[in-house]
Order: C-alpha cells, then sequence, then structure tokens
C-alpha cells in the first residue's frame, strides 16, 4: 500500500519517508480435481476445488478511513479475502 505510513507497535502512523508500511505477505494455497467422462456427443465434467487450503487470513487495504492528526495515527479500511471454500460441481459440453 502506497503512502506515508510506518508500522509501530501500536498501529500505523504516518511517516515521513514513502512506504515503510508493509501489510503481511499473502500467501494463499488452491486445490482442484477434475474427472472427465467422454460419451459420444457429449462430456460430462466432475470437479472438486477447494480455495485457501491453508486458511490463512489475508486482508485488503481498499482505503484510508481517517487520520488523528494530534497522534499522526492512521485507521485504513481493511476487507478481508476468502477464508478455507471447499465446492463441488459439474459441467455438461455438447
Amino acid at each position: 500500500m502506497a503512502g506515508f505510513y510506518e508500522a509501530r507497535p501500536s498501529g500505523v502512523f504516518l511517516s515521513d519517508e514513502r512506504n515503510l508500511y508493509r501489510p503481511e505477505a499473502y500467501s494463499r494455497w488452491d486445490l482442484r480435481a477434475n474427472k472427465a467422462f467422454l460419451f459420444d456427443s457429449w462430456k460430462l465434467t466432475l470437479y472438486g476445488e477447494v480455495i485457501n487450503v491453508l486458511d490463512r487470513t489475508h486482508h485488503r487495504y481498499t482505503g484510508l478511513d481517517g487520520v488523528n492528526l494530534p497522534s499522526g495515527r492512521v485507521f485504513l479500511e481493511v476487507d478481508t479475502l476468502f477464508p478455507l471454500l471447499p465446492s463441488i460441481g459439474v459441467t455438461v459440453d455438447f
């Protein structure tokens, strides 16, 4: 997140240098398995998928919520990304 911010033990604060604040690293594993069955004029595919297999919590910084000018503390707008998300499905191709 670009800006004049720095991380301190008590939160994120304004800084006189750019890009000192680095959010946590993003790491996600997804798994998917497909099985296709072929017929004369069509195909049936079964699949299973798991998003974020390691169930890590990641955040997306969407903007600046506010600044406390006397202390210099910055409040960032944060969204949480995908949790562990399993899914199964079927596709049919003609």
